[in-house]
């Protein structure tokens, strides 16, 4: 009977270590998640050059729930509504649950990511909360509506014509610029003289064109003269008739050329993106047309009269 009583106590000890595992187990176990809520200060911020210095706009979130405690990091993830968030910008915030913007960095943020200097365009925002590199969720998006104003963009001053003298300003036609902040600069240098030393630049000579409607869309037939003396292209006596249409392109070809973006300004229509669209013509009659690059990528503009 007592050999009976032992084996019993046994078997009750170890349900009931059993139990205890199981129950352990059961507290550990990881839930889907209840994904962070977004909440903006203000849906609608308008920037300029007076508020560049002020907080313009604050982004709160709820924490996420995993189910259990653990620590969480924070992503704040923003595109130009419409774009892929693969190509967006993304701000580790650690397990903090909010972002603030001046006006300054956002300006800087939301032109970089699209939305033209002097425009209104929308940015999605969403956040990703993070366990670990494979363990995370997402708020739903969030949508900012951003006006932005025109500021120099980062640019390079360079040597160029035939003194090699750096230009005192940054209007003279020897400007690189970053209008999307990613360090990548583009510009035109006029060197009427080029002698350079080997291997110390490399460059591609640029003549530009029209072309379009007016000529059969020809890569050469109306050619534009590069004035020195305002560092702009010029074409003349072109006959235009009402509905037609035209780009700036160069070197016969359509490697490098410009069209308009949706705001009418010069874009670059190149590869990979092939982007822009026509230029409309005012109408029937024989205009002159200038293209001026002098102050950078960017700020790229051209008239007809």
């Amino acid at each position: 009977m007592k050999n009976i009583i032992n084996s019993l106590l046994v078997i009750v000890i170890l349900s009931m270590t059993l139990l205890a595992c199981k129950k352990d187990i059961t507290q550990t176990i990881k839930s889907d998640g209840i994904a962070p809520v977004v909440k903006l200060g203000s849906t609608t911020v308008e920037l300029t050059s007076a508020t560049a210095t002020d907080t313009v706009s604050v982004i709160n979130w709820s924490r996420a729930d995993f189910g259990y405690k653990a620590a969480v990091s924070y992503t704040v993830e923003m595109v130009k509504a419409g774009t892929s968030f693969n190509a967006g910008k993304k701000v580790n915030v650690g397990n903090a649950a909010q972002l603030k913007y001046t006006g300054a960095v956002l300006n800087e943020a939301a032109i970089g990511l699209g939305i033209a200097a002097g425009t209104t365009g929308v940015i999605d925002i969403r956040i990703k909360s993070s366990l670990s590199d494979s363990t995370y969720i997402y708020s739903a998006v969030a949508k900012l509506t951003v006006t932005t104003y025109q500021v120099d963009f980062p640019a390079l001053i360079v040597r160029g014509g035939n003194s090699w003298i750096t230009p005192s300003a940054r209007s003279k036609g020897f400007v690189l610029t970053s209008p999307n902040y990613d360090g990548k600069y583009e510009g035109y240098i006029y060197l009427p003289n080029a002698d350079v030393n080997t291997g110390t630049v490399n460059f591609t000579p640029v003549k530009f064109y029209l072309s379009g409607d007016h000529n059969g869309w020809s890569t050469s037939a109306t050619p534009m003269t590069f004035n020195a003396v305002t560092n702009q292209w010029v074409a003349t006596n072109v006959s235009f008739t009402a509905g037609n249409k035209f780009v700036f392109t160069s070197n016969g070809g359509y490697e490098i050329s410009y069209k308009v973006n949706s705001e009418g300004k010069v874009v670059y229509a190149g590869p990979p993106s092939w982007a822009g669209s026509d230029i409309n013509a005012p109408g029937t009659g024989t205009y002159t047309v200038i293209l001026d690059m002098s102050a950078g990528d960017g700020r790229y503009t051209y008239k007809i009269q």
